[in-house]
Protein backbone atom coordinates (compact mmCIF):
# COMPACT_ATOMS: atom_id res chain seq x y z
CA UNK A 1 0.00 0.00 0.00
CA UNK A 2 2.56 2.32 1.05
CA UNK A 3 4.88 1.71 -2.30
CA UNK A 4 1.56 2.62 -4.24
CA UNK A 5 0.64 5.61 -2.17
CA UNK A 6 4.38 6.39 -3.15
CA UNK A 7 4.15 6.22 -7.02
CA UNK A 8 1.02 7.99 -7.01
CA UNK A 9 2.67 11.04 -5.39
CA UNK A 10 5.97 10.49 -7.79
CA UNK A 11 3.28 10.49 -11.09
CA UNK A 12 1.30 13.67 -9.33
CA UNK A 13 4.76 15.35 -9.56
CA UNK A 14 5.74 14.78 -12.80
CA UNK A 15 2.57 16.01 -14.01
CA UNK A 16 2.98 19.42 -12.37
CA UNK A 17 6.57 19.65 -13.23
CA UNK A 18 5.79 19.08 -17.05
CA UNK A 19 3.13 21.20 -16.95
CA UNK A 20 4.90 23.84 -15.39
CA UNK A 21 7.57 23.56 -17.97
CA UNK A 22 4.87 23.81 -20.99
CA UNK A 23 3.62 26.63 -19.45
CA UNK A 24 7.24 28.41 -19.16
CA UNK A 25 7.32 31.72 -22.13
CA UNK A 26 9.75 31.53 -24.89
CA UNK A 27 11.17 34.91 -25.31
CA UNK A 28 13.37 36.16 -28.37
CA UNK A 29 15.16 39.39 -29.36
CA UNK A 30 15.65 40.07 -33.52
CA UNK A 31 17.13 42.75 -35.81
CA UNK A 32 19.41 44.27 -33.31
CA UNK A 33 21.46 46.61 -35.02
CA UNK A 34 25.16 47.96 -34.92
CA UNK A 35 24.49 51.23 -33.60
CA UNK A 36 26.38 54.43 -35.18
CA UNK A 37 26.59 57.48 -32.53
CA UNK A 38 26.78 60.31 -33.67
CA UNK A 39 26.06 63.21 -30.87
CA UNK A 40 25.25 63.21 -27.57
CA UNK A 41 21.59 61.19 -27.73
CA UNK A 42 20.56 58.35 -29.54
CA UNK A 43 18.11 55.36 -29.96
CA UNK A 44 18.20 51.90 -32.15
CA UNK A 45 15.34 49.81 -32.27
CA UNK A 46 14.66 45.78 -32.39
CA UNK A 47 12.13 43.08 -32.41
CA UNK A 48 10.97 41.01 -29.52
CA UNK A 49 8.99 37.80 -30.12
CA UNK A 50 7.53 36.04 -27.40
CA UNK A 51 4.90 32.80 -27.77
CA UNK A 52 2.87 34.07 -25.28
CA UNK A 53 0.76 37.35 -24.06
CA UNK A 54 2.17 40.12 -21.36
CA UNK A 55 5.21 42.61 -20.39
CA UNK A 56 8.93 42.49 -21.43
CA UNK A 57 11.78 44.48 -19.86
CA UNK A 58 14.97 44.94 -21.51
CA UNK A 59 18.26 46.15 -19.75
CA UNK A 60 21.80 47.41 -21.19
CA UNK A 61 24.84 47.52 -18.91
CA UNK A 62 26.43 51.24 -19.43
CA UNK A 63 29.64 51.57 -21.37
CA UNK A 64 32.56 53.26 -19.62
CA UNK A 65 34.87 55.50 -20.94
CA UNK A 66 38.31 54.24 -20.76
CA UNK A 67 40.03 57.50 -21.30
CA UNK A 68 37.90 59.89 -19.21
CA UNK A 69 35.04 60.06 -17.40
CA UNK A 70 32.20 59.53 -20.55
CA UNK A 71 29.69 57.01 -20.15
CA UNK A 72 27.10 55.49 -22.48
CA UNK A 73 23.84 54.66 -20.53
CA UNK A 74 20.83 53.17 -21.71
CA UNK A 75 17.04 53.45 -21.23
CA UNK A 76 14.00 50.80 -22.69
CA UNK A 77 10.34 51.39 -21.46
CA UNK A 78 8.80 48.39 -21.15
CA UNK A 79 6.45 47.02 -23.92
CA UNK A 80 3.92 44.53 -24.02
CA UNK A 81 3.81 41.85 -26.54
CA UNK A 82 1.00 39.57 -28.25
CA UNK A 83 1.97 36.04 -28.50
CA UNK A 84 3.83 35.29 -31.36
CA UNK A 85 3.69 38.55 -33.24
CA UNK A 86 6.77 40.38 -33.63
CA UNK A 87 7.03 44.02 -31.39
CA UNK A 88 9.17 46.97 -31.67
CA UNK A 89 10.88 47.67 -28.72
CA UNK A 90 13.12 51.24 -28.55
CA UNK A 91 16.71 51.90 -26.73
CA UNK A 92 17.53 55.30 -25.96
CA UNK A 93 20.80 56.31 -24.90
CA UNK A 94 22.51 58.76 -24.13
CA UNK A 95 26.49 60.03 -23.48
CA UNK A 96 27.94 62.31 -20.74
CA UNK A 97 31.02 64.31 -21.46
CA UNK A 98 31.47 63.85 -25.25
CA UNK A 99 34.92 65.76 -25.06
CA UNK A 100 36.33 62.31 -23.39
CA UNK A 101 34.57 59.54 -24.05
CA UNK A 102 35.38 57.50 -26.71
CA UNK A 103 37.96 57.22 -29.78
CA UNK A 104 36.11 58.28 -32.74
CA UNK A 105 35.68 55.27 -35.26
CA UNK A 106 36.19 52.57 -32.60
CA UNK A 107 33.86 49.93 -31.51
CA UNK A 108 32.53 48.78 -28.19
CA UNK A 109 29.90 46.61 -26.98
CA UNK A 110 27.09 46.08 -24.03
CA UNK A 111 24.73 43.19 -22.98
CA UNK A 112 21.06 43.21 -23.78
CA UNK A 113 19.22 41.28 -21.24
CA UNK A 114 15.53 40.32 -21.98
CA UNK A 115 12.83 39.43 -19.40
CA UNK A 116 9.17 38.34 -19.61
CA UNK A 117 6.63 36.97 -17.72
CA UNK A 118 7.20 33.45 -17.06
CA UNK A 119 10.31 33.13 -19.03
CA UNK A 120 14.15 33.52 -18.48
CA UNK A 121 16.30 36.20 -19.23
CA UNK A 122 17.79 35.73 -22.75
CA UNK A 123 21.70 38.13 -23.19
CA UNK A 124 22.55 39.31 -26.51
CA UNK A 125 25.86 41.51 -27.46
CA UNK A 126 24.80 45.27 -29.20
CA UNK A 127 27.71 46.62 -30.90
CA UNK A 128 28.21 50.42 -30.99
CA UNK A 129 30.58 52.52 -33.32
CA UNK A 130 31.69 55.91 -32.33
CA UNK A 131 30.77 58.04 -35.53
CA UNK A 132 30.57 61.29 -34.00
CA UNK A 133 33.73 63.02 -35.34
CA UNK A 134 32.58 66.13 -33.39
CA UNK A 135 32.62 64.03 -30.03
CA UNK A 136 29.42 65.59 -29.18
CA UNK A 137 29.39 69.19 -29.80
CA UNK A 138 26.59 69.75 -31.77
CA UNK A 139 25.75 71.92 -34.84
CA UNK A 140 23.88 74.78 -32.95
CA UNK A 141 21.32 76.46 -35.39
CA UNK A 142 22.67 74.25 -38.62
CA UNK A 143 24.89 76.93 -38.80
CA UNK A 144 28.18 75.01 -39.80
CA UNK A 145 28.45 73.23 -43.55
CA UNK A 146 31.80 71.17 -44.74
CA UNK A 147 31.72 70.30 -48.14
CA UNK A 148 32.75 67.23 -49.32
CA UNK A 149 37.03 67.24 -49.87
CA UNK A 150 38.46 67.08 -53.49
CA UNK A 151 42.23 65.85 -54.01
CA UNK A 152 44.96 66.48 -56.15
CA UNK A 153 48.44 64.51 -56.29
CA UNK A 154 50.80 67.53 -55.31
CA UNK A 155 53.68 64.60 -55.67
CA UNK A 156 53.63 61.03 -56.23
CA UNK A 157 51.71 58.51 -58.57
CA UNK A 158 48.20 57.71 -59.35
CA UNK A 159 45.52 60.64 -59.53
CA UNK A 160 42.71 62.14 -57.57
CA UNK A 161 41.01 58.56 -57.02
CA UNK A 162 43.80 56.09 -56.85
CA UNK A 163 46.63 56.76 -54.37
CA UNK A 164 50.12 55.21 -53.89
CA UNK A 165 52.29 54.94 -50.62
CA UNK A 166 54.78 58.02 -50.19
CA UNK A 167 52.57 60.34 -52.29
CA UNK A 168 51.92 63.74 -51.31
CA UNK A 169 48.72 64.60 -51.83
CA UNK A 170 46.62 68.00 -50.61
CA UNK A 171 43.18 68.12 -49.95
CA UNK A 172 40.50 71.61 -50.84
CA UNK A 173 37.40 71.55 -48.56
CA UNK A 174 34.41 74.44 -48.51
CA UNK A 175 33.43 75.05 -44.96
CA UNK A 176 30.33 77.21 -44.74
CA UNK A 177 28.78 79.48 -42.50
CA UNK A 178 24.47 78.79 -43.43
CA UNK A 179 23.42 81.35 -41.18
CA UNK A 180 22.64 84.92 -42.23
CA UNK A 181 22.21 86.68 -38.62
CA UNK A 182 24.92 84.32 -36.79
CA UNK A 183 28.83 85.29 -37.31
CA UNK A 184 31.28 82.60 -36.02
CA UNK A 185 34.61 83.30 -34.57
CA UNK A 186 37.92 81.28 -34.37
CA UNK A 187 36.50 78.45 -37.03
CA UNK A 188 39.20 75.41 -36.48
CA UNK A 189 39.23 72.99 -39.57
CA UNK A 190 40.62 69.53 -38.62
CA UNK A 191 41.51 66.46 -40.39
CA UNK A 192 41.73 62.50 -40.25
CA UNK A 193 43.00 59.78 -42.02
CA UNK A 194 41.88 56.31 -41.15
CA UNK A 195 41.88 52.73 -42.48
CA UNK A 196 38.19 51.23 -43.08
CA UNK A 197 39.11 49.01 -40.16
CA UNK A 198 39.21 52.49 -37.94
CA UNK A 199 43.02 52.45 -37.52
CA UNK A 200 44.06 56.11 -37.40
CA UNK A 201 47.06 57.01 -40.28
CA UNK A 202 47.77 60.73 -39.96
CA UNK A 203 45.85 63.57 -38.86
CA UNK A 204 46.30 67.59 -38.58
CA UNK A 205 44.47 70.71 -37.60
CA UNK A 206 44.89 74.28 -39.17
CA UNK A 207 44.94 77.69 -38.08
CA UNK A 208 41.66 79.59 -37.12
CA UNK A 209 39.83 81.86 -39.07
CA UNK A 210 36.15 83.94 -39.16
CA UNK A 211 33.64 83.35 -40.75
CA UNK A 212 30.87 86.23 -40.78
CA UNK A 213 27.43 85.38 -41.39
CA UNK A 214 26.30 84.07 -44.97
CA UNK A 215 30.24 83.43 -45.89
CA UNK A 216 32.23 80.64 -47.08
CA UNK A 217 36.08 79.76 -47.13
CA UNK A 218 37.59 76.94 -48.87
CA UNK A 219 40.18 75.95 -47.21
CA UNK A 220 43.78 73.28 -47.99
CA UNK A 221 45.65 70.98 -46.69
CA UNK A 222 48.36 68.94 -47.74
CA UNK A 223 49.35 65.00 -46.20
CA UNK A 224 51.59 62.11 -47.30
CA UNK A 225 51.24 58.71 -46.98
CA UNK A 226 54.27 57.45 -44.90
CA UNK A 227 52.81 56.15 -42.21
CA UNK A 228 51.46 53.00 -41.15
CA UNK A 229 51.93 51.20 -44.38
CA UNK A 230 51.29 47.56 -43.06
CA UNK A 231 47.99 48.73 -41.39
CA UNK A 232 46.66 50.33 -44.86
CA UNK A 233 47.51 46.94 -46.83
CA UNK A 234 45.53 44.78 -44.24
CA UNK A 235 42.37 47.03 -44.53
CA UNK A 236 42.20 46.05 -48.05
CA UNK A 237 44.59 49.43 -49.66
CA UNK A 238 40.82 51.90 -48.51
CA UNK A 239 41.22 54.87 -46.35
CA UNK A 240 38.45 57.37 -45.37
CA UNK A 241 39.34 61.04 -44.96
CA UNK A 242 37.80 62.98 -42.26
CA UNK A 243 37.03 66.51 -42.25
CA UNK A 244 35.67 68.84 -39.57
CA UNK A 245 34.83 72.36 -38.57
CA UNK A 246 34.02 73.96 -35.61
CA UNK A 247 33.65 77.35 -34.26
CA UNK A 248 31.90 79.47 -31.78
CA UNK A 249 29.21 81.15 -32.49
CA UNK A 250 29.13 85.29 -32.23
CA UNK A 251 25.79 86.98 -31.24
CA UNK A 252 26.08 90.00 -29.82
CA UNK A 253 22.28 91.94 -30.57
CA UNK A 254 19.23 90.92 -28.54
CA UNK A 255 18.23 88.57 -27.37
CA UNK A 256 21.67 86.85 -27.92
CA UNK A 257 20.33 83.36 -29.19
CA UNK A 258 23.35 81.01 -28.90
CA UNK A 259 25.65 83.43 -28.59
CA UNK A 260 29.22 82.30 -27.16
CA UNK A 261 27.95 78.68 -28.08
CA UNK A 262 30.08 76.02 -29.88
CA UNK A 263 28.98 74.38 -33.17
CA UNK A 264 30.58 72.03 -35.10
CA UNK A 265 29.82 69.56 -38.13
CA UNK A 266 31.74 67.03 -40.06
CA UNK A 267 31.46 65.78 -43.59
CA UNK A 268 29.01 62.58 -42.92
CA UNK A 269 30.47 60.27 -46.08
CA UNK A 270 33.82 60.49 -45.67
CA UNK A 271 35.99 60.68 -48.66
CA UNK A 272 37.09 56.89 -49.47
CA UNK A 273 39.86 56.45 -51.78
CA UNK A 274 41.86 53.36 -52.84
CA UNK A 275 45.88 53.29 -51.75
CA UNK A 276 46.87 50.83 -54.41
CA UNK A 277 49.51 48.09 -52.65
CA UNK A 278 49.24 45.18 -55.09
CA UNK A 279 51.54 46.34 -57.77
CA UNK A 280 55.16 45.38 -58.40
CA UNK A 281 56.23 48.49 -57.59
CA UNK A 282 59.69 50.25 -56.31
CA UNK A 283 60.44 53.78 -56.06
CA UNK A 284 63.00 56.68 -55.72
CA UNK A 285 62.15 59.27 -52.68
CA UNK A 286 63.50 61.49 -49.84
CA UNK A 287 66.47 62.16 -52.82
CA UNK A 288 69.22 64.51 -51.77
CA UNK A 289 72.27 66.22 -53.24
CA UNK A 290 75.24 66.94 -51.05
CA UNK A 291 72.77 66.01 -47.94
CA UNK A 292 69.87 68.06 -48.62
CA UNK A 293 66.41 66.68 -49.30
CA UNK A 294 65.03 67.44 -52.25
CA UNK A 295 61.05 66.84 -53.05
CA UNK A 296 60.80 65.41 -56.81
CA UNK A 297 60.91 68.55 -59.46
CA UNK A 298 62.63 70.52 -57.20
CA UNK A 299 65.65 72.63 -57.58
CA UNK A 300 68.78 72.40 -55.25
CA UNK A 301 68.85 75.90 -53.90
CA UNK A 302 72.57 75.88 -53.76
CA UNK A 303 74.22 76.20 -56.26
CA UNK A 304 77.23 73.48 -57.14
CA UNK A 305 80.21 74.85 -58.85
CA UNK A 306 82.26 73.47 -62.08
CA UNK A 307 85.11 71.13 -60.87
CA UNK A 308 82.59 70.57 -57.69
CA UNK A 309 81.81 66.57 -56.00
CA UNK A 310 78.51 66.15 -55.86
CA UNK A 311 76.69 63.52 -53.71
CA UNK A 312 73.60 61.86 -54.03
CA UNK A 313 71.45 59.90 -52.17
CA UNK A 314 68.22 58.57 -51.54
CA UNK A 315 66.08 55.73 -50.59
CA UNK A 316 64.23 53.09 -52.72
CA UNK A 317 60.93 52.15 -51.28
CA UNK A 318 59.41 48.71 -52.38
CA UNK A 319 55.07 49.72 -52.07
CA UNK A 320 53.89 46.97 -53.01
CA UNK A 321 52.75 44.01 -50.83
CA UNK A 322 54.88 41.24 -52.56
CA UNK A 323 59.10 41.31 -51.64
CA UNK A 324 61.71 41.73 -54.03
CA UNK A 325 64.62 39.78 -54.61
CA UNK A 326 68.18 41.13 -54.94
CA UNK A 327 69.57 42.03 -58.34
CA UNK A 328 67.16 45.83 -58.70
CA UNK A 329 69.03 48.85 -59.44
CA UNK A 330 68.94 52.43 -59.22
CA UNK A 331 70.44 54.70 -62.08
CA UNK A 332 71.39 58.39 -61.61
CA UNK A 333 71.89 59.78 -64.99
CA UNK A 334 72.17 63.28 -67.03
CA UNK A 335 74.39 62.96 -70.43
CA UNK A 336 75.50 66.72 -70.34
CA UNK A 337 77.25 66.28 -66.83
CA UNK A 338 78.57 62.87 -67.91
CA UNK A 339 76.58 61.51 -65.10
CA UNK A 340 75.89 57.80 -64.68
CA UNK A 341 75.86 55.62 -61.67
CA UNK A 342 74.34 52.66 -61.11
CA UNK A 343 73.94 51.46 -57.65
CA UNK A 344 72.47 47.69 -56.87
CA UNK A 345 70.20 46.95 -54.48
CA UNK A 346 69.86 44.10 -52.11
CA UNK A 347 66.84 41.97 -51.60
CA UNK A 348 63.88 44.68 -50.07
CA UNK A 349 60.57 42.79 -48.46
CA UNK A 350 57.30 44.80 -49.22
CA UNK A 351 56.49 48.33 -47.22
CA UNK A 352 60.41 48.38 -46.48
CA UNK A 353 63.30 50.43 -48.49
CA UNK A 354 67.04 50.36 -48.70
CA UNK A 355 69.39 53.84 -49.23
CA UNK A 356 71.54 54.36 -52.13
CA UNK A 357 74.45 56.93 -52.91
CA UNK A 358 76.95 58.24 -55.45
CA UNK A 359 79.11 61.18 -56.26
CA UNK A 360 80.35 62.46 -59.46
CA UNK A 361 82.44 65.77 -60.59
CA UNK A 362 80.92 68.54 -62.03
CA UNK A 363 83.11 69.08 -65.73
CA UNK A 364 85.18 72.21 -65.61
CA UNK A 365 83.24 72.68 -69.15
CA UNK A 366 79.72 72.76 -67.99
CA UNK A 367 77.49 75.29 -68.69
CA UNK A 368 75.97 77.22 -66.04
CA UNK A 369 72.63 76.48 -65.64
CA UNK A 370 70.38 74.18 -65.06
CA UNK A 371 70.38 70.35 -65.17
CA UNK A 372 67.98 67.80 -64.50
CA UNK A 373 68.91 64.17 -62.73
CA UNK A 374 66.53 61.33 -63.24
CA UNK A 375 66.32 58.54 -60.57
CA UNK A 376 65.24 55.57 -61.90
CA UNK A 377 64.62 51.95 -60.83
CA UNK A 378 64.75 48.71 -62.74
CA UNK A 379 64.17 45.18 -61.71
CA UNK A 380 66.74 42.34 -61.15
CA UNK A 381 65.75 41.66 -64.92
CA UNK A 382 66.70 45.20 -66.50
CA UNK A 383 62.72 45.94 -66.54
CA UNK A 384 61.73 49.68 -65.56
CA UNK A 385 58.88 49.36 -62.54
CA UNK A 386 55.94 50.48 -63.59
CA UNK A 387 52.43 50.29 -61.48
CA UNK A 388 49.10 49.53 -62.88
CA UNK A 389 48.45 53.07 -63.65
CA UNK A 390 51.31 53.13 -66.27
CA UNK A 391 53.50 55.53 -63.59
CA UNK A 392 56.83 54.62 -63.88
CA UNK A 393 59.42 54.62 -60.97
CA UNK A 394 61.29 57.68 -62.35
CA UNK A 395 62.21 61.22 -60.63
CA UNK A 396 63.73 64.20 -61.72
CA UNK A 397 65.36 66.77 -59.32
CA UNK A 398 67.55 70.04 -60.61
CA UNK A 399 71.10 70.91 -59.96
CA UNK A 400 71.52 74.63 -60.48
CA UNK A 401 75.62 74.74 -62.19
CA UNK A 402 76.87 78.01 -61.50
CA UNK A 403 80.70 79.45 -61.00
CA UNK A 404 83.68 78.11 -61.38
CA UNK A 405 82.61 76.79 -64.95
CA UNK A 406 84.59 77.76 -67.85
CA UNK A 407 84.06 80.80 -70.12
CA UNK A 408 84.43 80.98 -74.17
CA UNK A 409 87.91 82.91 -74.40
CA UNK A 410 87.35 86.75 -75.57
CA UNK A 411 88.62 87.63 -78.55
CA UNK A 412 91.40 90.03 -78.53
CA UNK A 413 93.52 92.42 -80.61
CA UNK A 414 96.54 94.09 -79.81
CA UNK A 415 98.57 97.36 -82.16
CA UNK A 416 100.39 100.23 -80.91
CA UNK A 417 98.42 103.24 -81.81
CA UNK A 418 100.53 106.13 -80.62
CA UNK A 419 104.02 107.29 -79.43
CA UNK A 420 107.70 106.03 -80.81
CA UNK A 421 109.12 102.52 -79.66
CA UNK A 422 112.37 103.68 -78.97
CA UNK A 423 114.14 103.33 -75.85
CA UNK A 424 113.12 106.47 -72.82
CA UNK A 425 109.97 106.95 -75.42
CA UNK A 426 106.51 106.63 -74.16
CA UNK A 427 103.71 104.39 -76.74
CA UNK A 428 99.92 103.75 -76.02
CA UNK A 429 98.74 99.98 -77.03
CA UNK A 430 94.86 99.82 -78.65
CA UNK A 431 93.54 96.27 -77.29
CA UNK A 432 90.35 95.36 -78.98
CA UNK A 433 88.28 92.88 -76.71
CA UNK A 434 84.98 90.83 -77.67
CA UNK A 435 83.10 88.75 -75.56
CA UNK A 436 82.69 85.85 -77.29
CA UNK A 437 80.67 83.66 -74.38
CA UNK A 438 76.76 83.26 -74.73
CA UNK A 439 76.64 85.13 -71.46
CA UNK A 440 77.62 89.02 -70.27
CA UNK A 441 80.96 89.23 -68.53
CA UNK A 442 82.81 91.06 -66.36
CA UNK A 443 86.65 91.51 -67.78
CA UNK A 444 89.79 92.94 -66.12
CA UNK A 445 92.62 93.31 -67.94
CA UNK A 446 95.65 93.04 -66.55
CA UNK A 447 99.23 93.27 -68.43
CA UNK A 448 102.02 90.54 -67.36
CA UNK A 449 105.75 90.16 -67.84
CA UNK A 450 106.49 93.64 -69.13
CA UNK A 451 108.88 95.12 -65.69
CA UNK A 452 112.04 94.16 -67.32
CA UNK A 453 111.78 96.95 -69.79
CA UNK A 454 108.84 99.32 -69.21
CA UNK A 455 106.77 100.61 -66.60
CA UNK A 456 102.89 100.49 -67.04
CA UNK A 457 101.66 104.46 -66.45
CA UNK A 458 97.28 103.16 -67.07
CA UNK A 459 94.85 100.67 -68.17
CA UNK A 460 91.80 102.58 -69.42
CA UNK A 461 89.62 101.24 -68.59
CA UNK A 462 90.83 98.62 -66.62
CA UNK A 463 87.53 96.63 -65.61
CA UNK A 464 84.04 96.40 -67.61
CA UNK A 465 81.03 94.60 -68.39
CA UNK A 466 80.00 93.32 -71.93
CA UNK A 467 76.84 91.59 -72.83
CA UNK A 468 77.57 88.73 -74.83
CA UNK A 469 78.57 89.81 -78.88
CA UNK A 470 79.97 93.46 -77.50
CA UNK A 471 83.02 94.50 -77.78
CA UNK A 472 85.58 97.56 -76.01
CA UNK A 473 88.47 99.46 -76.78
CA UNK A 474 90.73 99.13 -73.77
CA UNK A 475 94.27 101.50 -74.24
CA UNK A 476 97.58 100.35 -72.02
CA UNK A 477 100.28 103.33 -71.93
CA UNK A 478 103.75 102.21 -71.10
CA UNK A 479 106.88 104.15 -70.47
CA UNK A 480 109.89 102.01 -72.13
CA UNK A 481 113.12 102.22 -70.24
CA UNK A 482 116.76 102.48 -71.02
CA UNK A 483 118.03 99.55 -72.35
CA UNK A 484 115.18 98.47 -73.52
CA UNK A 485 115.84 97.90 -77.16
CA UNK A 486 115.77 94.86 -79.35
CA UNK A 487 112.47 92.47 -79.42
CA UNK A 488 110.07 92.19 -76.65
CA UNK A 489 106.79 90.77 -75.51
CA UNK A 490 104.26 91.27 -72.72
CA UNK A 491 101.07 89.18 -71.95
CA UNK A 492 98.09 90.43 -71.94
CA UNK A 493 95.43 88.99 -69.57
CA UNK A 494 91.79 89.07 -69.49
CA UNK A 495 90.42 87.84 -66.29
CA UNK A 496 86.27 87.17 -65.68
CA UNK A 497 84.96 85.42 -62.77
CA UNK A 498 88.08 84.69 -61.33
CA UNK A 499 89.57 83.15 -64.10
CA UNK A 500 91.99 83.89 -66.85
CA UNK A 501 89.48 84.04 -70.17
CA UNK A 502 92.07 84.68 -72.32
CA UNK A 503 96.15 85.49 -72.38
CA UNK A 504 97.24 86.73 -75.03
CA UNK A 505 100.97 87.30 -76.15
CA UNK A 506 101.89 90.64 -77.71
CA UNK A 507 105.51 91.34 -78.89
CA UNK A 508 106.98 94.59 -79.90
CA UNK A 509 110.45 95.68 -81.26
CA UNK A 510 111.86 98.93 -79.63
CA UNK A 511 114.57 100.95 -81.25
CA UNK A 512 117.83 101.88 -80.08
CA UNK A 513 117.52 105.48 -78.99
CA UNK A 514 120.82 107.99 -79.40
CA UNK A 515 122.97 108.98 -76.33
CA UNK A 516 120.83 111.60 -75.52
CA UNK A 517 117.88 109.45 -74.66
CA UNK A 518 117.39 108.99 -71.11
CA UNK A 519 118.25 112.66 -70.83
CA UNK A 520 116.58 114.74 -68.38
CA UNK A 521 116.80 117.82 -70.74
CA UNK A 522 114.29 119.91 -68.59
CA UNK A 523 117.62 119.85 -65.24
CA UNK A 524 120.02 120.62 -68.60
CA UNK A 525 117.88 123.69 -68.88
CA UNK A 526 117.64 124.49 -65.48
CA UNK A 527 121.65 124.07 -64.98
CA UNK A 528 122.72 125.75 -68.22
CA UNK A 529 120.40 128.78 -67.30
CA UNK A 530 122.26 128.98 -63.80
CA UNK A 531 126.25 128.43 -65.38
CA UNK A 532 124.88 131.70 -67.87
CA UNK A 533 123.97 133.77 -64.93
CA UNK A 534 127.09 132.87 -63.02
CA UNK A 535 129.25 133.87 -65.81
CA UNK A 536 127.08 137.08 -66.03
CA UNK A 537 127.67 138.17 -62.62
CA UNK A 538 131.30 137.31 -63.13
CA UNK A 539 131.08 140.04 -65.73
CA UNK A 540 129.87 142.09 -64.02
CA UNK A 541 132.29 142.03 -61.06
CA UNK A 542 135.02 142.43 -63.16
CA UNK A 543 133.81 145.48 -64.88
CA UNK A 544 133.51 147.20 -60.86
CA UNK A 545 136.46 146.11 -60.63
CA UNK A 546 138.35 147.95 -62.97
CA UNK A 547 136.38 151.00 -62.31
CA UNK A 548 137.92 151.53 -59.14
Amino acid sequence: MKKETSLFFAMVLATFMLMSFASATTLNATNIPTISIVGTTGSFTFNVISDSNGTVNASLANINSQYGSGVISFYAAPVTVSANTSTPMTVSYNVSDPDSYFNFLSSYQTKLTLNGQNSSSNVYTVTLNDNDFCTGIPNVANILRVDQPSFKIVNGYGDADHWYLLDNLSASVDVQNNNNNFDLRNVKVEWALYTTNGNKIDSGSLSTFNLNAGDDKTVEFDFKLDKSMNRIDKSGGRVFLYVKASGTINNPNAPYTYDGNKSCSFYQNAQQSIIETGDDFMIPTDLTVNGNLLEDGYTLGNSVSCGSTVNLGGTIYNIGNSDQNSGSYVVMYNKELGLNQVFSLGSINSFESQDFSASFVVPKTADEKLYPVQFTVYDNKNRLFENGQNDQAIKNIYLNVSGGCAIAAPYVTAEISAGETKEGGQIIIHTYIRNDDKKTQTFTISPQNYNTWADLVNVTPETFTLSSGYSKDVYLTFNLKSGSAGNQQFDLVAVSNGQVASDKQIALSIAKGSVFNGINWELVGIVALNIILLIAIIIVAVKILRKR
